[in-house]
């Protein structure tokens, strides 16, 4: 077991690191370092220990036995380094790599020294009986050559990173080494002295087999060494600077090796505890990531790997273990669940942090692939080594096994089938993946890639693996409604489940999703949020897309070569253009729509809309769309919902309370009183729920009767589930409560020792228990929480990164990552999100009004600056100005600045109106109205333009907005055909609409266009709109506005030619 040092805490540092990593401490002047060496590397790799730890384990020998022969064995095989004076560089599980520094002039000696280490490690170490009966011996392969050390890091955690010629020789040489053998590398055999004393077997690549070292190598040898000593009397075994205890004591020196020292060790060492504390069994999650690197800066690319993957792994509460170089790219081993970074959703966490990473590393330019294993199980922690030199590792079959993955399944996430049954995330995210061979491995199980969604694909409602508690009779009803209207006996639209924040509506809605799947009917799932709720038609875009599967279907020629080729057969093919604004398509439409006025396209759309549901049903029974916090769609959309509902369809949506204010109140109202509305209230659980709901929050099968009877003292009426599980999460992060894991693999939960349950206080509603949650957290998470409820429920830890400024990157970095341990932050779909909705508007509503409108001011500040610097707002403005062309040629060819604006338009306008700025809301709806026109989105550049009325626009704007709205409505009334048409006629529309203006008989104008329209151009019926207008509802004032109108008229069709 490591002992204590005369250095005291200095003494113990040093015995963690090698003595090339301290030397260069005191050196090196910057981050990242790189030293140049050359020398002897020994790779030796221990055969057995996995199985030892597998035996120790099974037999319930104890964790102190087991670290006590490992350390045991280790210890004899680095009495015969250390004698050597080798330096032990890396642990690496069960392996050592050290290294003999040289030079020219001692290269062959040096090499000549490691093989009689590496010989005589064989004669005290090989077929090492343990007391399990588990036989360990040692392999050994050695390389000569150049050798870099590279350190990255920052100011509180540091790695090293040993790469060069050398390392990858010896990695080669060793895939030649079993159990027993010593493996010479082309480099190291070349310079071995007196080879004809020692039989080899060569192998492939100039690489050597020691078969045996013969005594006269072994005299010779010695001797050589004592002629050695001899000549240079001063010459004594090289005195390690671990044992100079002494250079230690100034504290810079201290400071300088901790940040190399992993988190737990360091706590241990400075509460002067023995390490012997931190070998455990100990279950976790091990990520090991593997790149292949192509870039000629090696050490800043290295840093760079290591502020992208660091940033993640503290965002998810992981630590970086070990970071490797050999033959086939670098790897970085990643550890979740140990001591210090326990987390109750560890998988789930380390399984989203390998995808984010997997994300952020593909789009660098150096990186050619990236591969990732992930395993969860029991593995032995601990601290491994010779009293002298020893670290913190982990070892065991998972372990080995996350390596086995990462390199047997290149360009993947792939993981363990414990792992993706336990990490709580839907089994949609994982597929299976094909079995092969992993070495070492008999039986690994089903493997399982890993899918990330997408960061803008919605993901509809989170899934639980807990079933429904309560609301037995509620569900039952609101099944018999949908069920009624897929027999056609009765036609309800909608199904609405109203109750009070956290008495469990999303439960609801996914067991009647469930309820549904069973019953053979397709279920699209939508969650609407904050940020999308002025978004016109987002939700009903959404659906849309999903009822004609194109969420996998990237660009705009494959979406509409995949609807031609979807609906050929059929005639809803003539209409599909009607919803080329809901979907981001150009397809062109029939003559029978061309024709059309306005009222009839608006109902021929409605109508498609249901006849799209029902074609695309296939073999399902019917259709079900679910949509979670409802009141949060956008208002556009809420006048869409209806027109999904047809016979053998049902919207399903979870409700919470609207406000008067709000601007779909009025159209959320007409919904639920409609006669097809069946509306369902949750009114909270029966108490006889409420010890398997503690079970449920807590995931355990057992819980203190004094936790039950200290929330049902407190309970009001019926249980509110939120309220609950608060309550238990808040006890559990304050070490009120602890969970402890049986021998059988389940968990039950205790009073912590000490605390009496009955003389705590609860708060008596969900909202005081959040207050009390938010108020318990530090000033930096506080803050933090605070301006994220003014975002909105999702947000990114970039924009958390960005608006607190005053914090480094670290620390943003670690508040994130105490929000997301302590439950207040979760994440999903490669964002940021509030725990539940709750959480976040009472965070919201904790702000006075002062305080709202100044952060969502900053907000607001901080969009503009990253989307619109001044020396492209004119430019962007010019561009959208200067769009003449066709809607179809215009859209076709519009930049993605333009289309990455539509989404920020809606939260520009939505917070400069909360920071109460009518002109910049006015500014930003008159640009997303542009943006809309400019991507021929008509339908939301119309909304748009009623929404700039709405806010009684000064008469400077006024004019802006009716240009806008005659290039609007003129695309609307414009097909491919008519514009043809519109050619043959130009000169006479030219000569006939200048003379008019000019004579300024703008009545003349418009009886003349009436009674005698154009040839090729629209046939005007009884329902079409006269002016702009009628068609997009706003009455003029004066005739100014028409004759502006007419301006627009010859302008638009003179720049058509």
């Amino acid at each position: 077991m490591p002992r204590k040092f005369k250095g005291g805490i200095a003494g113990e540092l040093s015995a963690q690191l090698p003595d090339l990593v301290i030397d260069a401490a005191f050196r090196r002047k910057q981050i990242p370092y790189v030293d140049e060496l050359e020398g002897c590397l020994m790779f030796l790799d221990v055969s057995g220990f996995t199985a030892c730890c597998e035996e120790y384990q099974r037999r319930n020998l104890g964790v102190d036995t087991l670290m006590k022969t490992l350390n045991n064995y280790l210890g004899r095989i680095e009495d015969v380094v250390l004698d050597a004076d080798g330096d032990v560089v890396e642990f690496a599980g069960d392996a050592l790599l050290v290294l003999w520094q040289a030079t020219t002039e001692t290269k062959n000696s040096i090499v000549g020294k490691v093989v009689k280490c590496a010989h005589e490690i064989h004669r005290r170490c090989h077929d090492w009986k343990t007391e399990v009966g588990v036989v360990l011996g040692v392999k050994v392969a050695i390389s000569y050559g150049a050798v870099s050390i590279t350190y990255v890091g920052n100011l509180k955690s540091q790695h090293f990173v040993t790469g060069g010629t050398a390392v990858i020789e010896v990695n080669k040489a060793e895939k030649h080494c079993q159990k027993g053998y010593t493996v010479l590398a082309k480099s190291a055999f070349k310079l071995c002295p007196w080879k004809d004393l020692i039989r080899f077997e060569l192998l492939d690549e100039g690489s050597a087999r020691v078969k045996l070292v013969k005594k006269a190598w072994l005299t010779k040898y010695e001797e050589e060494d004592s002629q050695e000593n001899v000549e240079s009397p001063k010459r004594k075994r090289k005195q390690s600077i671990r044992d100079t205890a002494g250079l230690f004591r100034r504290s810079s020196y201290k400071n300088k090796l901790r940040p190399f020292i992993a988190p737990p060790v360091i706590q241990k060492i400075e509460d002067d505890q023995p390490l012997d504390y931190l070998c455990e069994m100990r279950e976790v999650t091990i990520v090991f990531i593997n790149l292949v690197l192509q870039t000629d800066d090696h050490t800043s690319c290295l840093q760079e790997l290591y502020n992208t993957i660091g940033a993640s792994v503290v965002q998810f509460q992981g630590m970086i273990n070990k970071i490797f170089e050999f033959d086939k790219g670098t790897s970085f081993l990643i550890i979740f669940g140990l001591p210090g970074f326990k987390h109750e959703n560890e998988i789930g966490h380390a399984l989203q942090c390998s995808s984010k990473i997997q994300q952020s590393l593909k789009i660098m330019s150096a990186i050619k692939q990236v591969s990732i294993g992930v395993t969860t199980g029991k593995v032995f922690c601990g601290v491994v080594g010779h009293p002298s030199r020893h670290e913190y590792t982990v070892i065991g079959p998972r372990v080995n096994m996350a390596a086995r993955l990462m390199m047997n399944y290149p360009s993947k996430l792939s993981c363990d089938e414990s792992t993706c049954t336990r990490s709580k995330i839907q089994m949609s995210h994982f597929e299976d993946l094909p079995a092969v061979t992993l070495k070492g491995m008999e039986n690994p199980g089903k493997i399982f890639e890993f899918h990330e969604v997408a960061k803008d694909e919605d993901t509809g409602i989170t899934a639980t693996e807990h079933p429904l508690l309560g609301y037995k009779t509620e569900v039952e009803e609101c099944i018999c409604a949908i069920s009624d209207t897929m027999n056609s006996t009765e036609h309800v639209r909608f199904v609405i489940v109203k109750g009070e924040p956290g008495f469990g509506k999303s439960r609801v809605l996914l067991t009647l999703a469930d309820e549904a799947r069973k019953a053979n009917i397709r279920v699209i799932n939508h969650s609407a949020n904050l940020s999308h709720a002025c978004t016109p038609y987002y939700t009903a875009s959404h659906i849309v897309k999903s009822i004609l599967e194109l969420g996998k279907v990237e660009s705009q020629e494959e979406k509409e070569k995949y609807l031609q080729e979807k609906f050929k057969t059929s005639d809803i093919i003539k209409f599909l253009g009607l919803l080329n604004n809901l979907i981001g398509v150009q397809l062109p439409c029939d003559d029978t729509v061309g024709n059309m006025s306005t009222g009839d396209r608006t109902k021929a759309m409605h109508r498609l809309l249901g006849r799209i549901v029902a074609e695309t049903q296939g073999d399902y029974e019917g259709t079900v769309v679910t949509i979670d916090d409802a009141h949060q769609i956008d208002k556009d959309s809420w006048q869409l919902l209806s027109n999904f509902a047809i016979r053998s369809c049902v919207i399903i949506m979870a409700v919470g309370p609207i406000r008067d204010e709000d601007q779909i109140a009025d159209i959320a109202r007409k919904v639920m009183k409609s006669q097809n509305t069946y509306i369902v209230t949750l009114k909270g659980l029966q108490s006889d729920t409420l010890e398997p709901l503690i079970c449920q929050c807590l995931d355990v099968n057992e819980i203190p009767q004094d936790l039950v009877n200290l929330l049902r003292s407190n309970m009001k009426g019926k249980i509110n589930p939120s309220w609950v599980k608060q309550c238990v999460l808040s006890l559990l992060h304050t070490d009120q409560l602890q969970l402890t894991e049986q021998e059988d693999g389940s968990k039950v939960c205790t009073v912590a020792k000490g605390v009496k349950l009955r003389e705590l206080e609860i708060p008596e509603s969900l909202r005081g228990c959040l207050i009390a949650l938010i108020d318990r957290l530090p000033v930096t998470e506080r803050t933090m929480v605070k301006l994220a409820s003014v975002i909105g429920t999702t947000f990114s830890a970039d924009t958390l990164g960005h608006l607190l400024q005053n914090l480094t990157t670290s620390k943003v970095q670690q508040t994130i990552g105490n929000l997301l341990s302590s439950g207040v932050f979760v994440f999903r779909s490669m964002m940021l999100r509030f725990e539940s909705t709750s959480l976040q508007e009472t965070a919201y509503s904790l702000l006075i009004d002062k305080q709202r409108r100044k952060l969502h001011e900053t907000y607001a500040s901080y969009l503009e600056s990253q989307y619109f610097e001044q020396s492209t707002i004119r430019t962007r403005r010019s561009f959208f100005k200067k769009k003449t062309a066709s809607p179809t040629t215009e859209n076709r060819n519009v930049t993605n600045d333009v289309r990455t604006l539509q989404s920020i338009f809606p939260q520009l306008i939505t917070h400069w109106r909360k920071a109460n700025n009518t002109a910049k809301a006015l500014e930003y709806l008159i640009k997303a109205a542009e943006s809309a026109v400019a991507v021929n989105n008509m339908m939301q550049a119309i909304s748009y333009i009623l929404q700039a009325k709405e806010l009684d626009p000064p008469p400077s704007l006024q004019d802006e907005i009716d240009q806008i709205a005659a290039r609007a409505t003129m695309s609307l009334f414009s097909t491919r055909k008519r514009r043809f048409d519109v050619k043959v006629q130009t000169a006479k529309w030219k000569v006939s609409a200048k003379k008019k203006l000019d004579e300024n008989k703008v009545e003349e104008v418009m009886e003349k266009i009436q009674a005698e329209p154009p040839k090729g151009n629209w046939r005007r019926t009884k329902e079409a709109p006269t002016n702009i207008y009628q068609a997009i509802g706003i009455v003029p004032t004066t005739t100014i506005f028409l004759t502006m109108y007419l301006i627009c008229l010859y302008i638009y069709f003179s720049r058509v030619m």
